[in-house]
């Protein structure tokens, strides 16, 4: 690969960085990552991701006087996946993720969060593909109350293969419920909009090595990054 690649597959993935970290109220659910992109069979891959999430949720009866508040949310996680087949993998996420909301005014602490799925490659073209995921996600944080969280997202989307660098889109389901509990009492929840857009880029300076940045709009505004390797 030349240097020449590299140095602009290197830039066009810190713009598209320092772009979703400008979008105001800037946040993500469980990362998608590239829905064409899986595990070679037998083969692993590890990467640890950081994410950031904000987005309107629904009382199930008005709480302090609101029906809805908005959901903040940071996570730091560790992704492991194992290729079962050819185009086919399973992975797992464990780490730490804290929550926010304004009104009731919680503001929790890191503590553990576990999840995980399965992703597989619908179709391969020349330098295109399409693939579908499916994931889960599950966290408690506590400080000045307590907010229980669990996502589940289904998408699909597509990527395209640029050299060192591959971006990506798509469409994805997303149903979040929990349960928040302030001042000696609690409601249950469910996220305000289900379907929106994800999109992203992965770059890979080197084989078996890709940096990665994702955002999702509508029905969340969002954004994360990853590190992954495959072994």
């Amino acid at each position: 690969m030349r240097p020449s690649s590299l140095a602009v597959g290197a830039g066009v993935l810190v713009l598209l960085v320092a772009a979703g970290f400008a979008l105001p109220g800037s946040a993500s659910a469980a990362r998608l990552g590239d829905p064409a992109s899986v595990a070679a069979p037998t083969r692993f891959t590890l990467g640890v991701e950081y994410e950031f999430l904000e987005r309107d949720i629904e009382f199930d009866s008005p709480f302090f006087g609101a029906s809805e508040t908005e959901l903040e949310s940071q996570r730091v996680l560790v992704r492991g996946a194992y290729g079962l087949a050819p185009n086919l993998e399973v992975f797992a996420r464990l780490g730490g993720a804290e929550a926010e909301t304004d009104t009731p005014g919680v503001n929790g602490d890191f503590a553990l969060a576990f999840g995980g799925g399965v992703k597989g490659v619908l179709y391969r073209g020349p330098n295109w593909a399409l693939g579908a995921v499916g994931q889960v996600l599950y966290y408690q944080s506590e400080n000045g109350g307590e907010v229980e969280v669990l996502e589940a997202d289904l998408a699909t989307g597509a990527s395209f293969a640029l050299g060192p660098v591959t971006p990506y889109l798509g469409l994805v389901l997303q149903v979040t419920e929990g349960e928040l509990k302030a001042a000696g009492q609690s409601r249950d929840f469910e996220q305000d909009n289900l379907i929106g857009f994800f999109f992203g880029i992965n770059y890979v300076p080197q084989p078996n090595v890709s940096l990665g940045f994702e955002a999702h709009i509508l029905h969340e505004t969002a954004v994360s990054v990853a590190l992954e390797a495959r072994f």
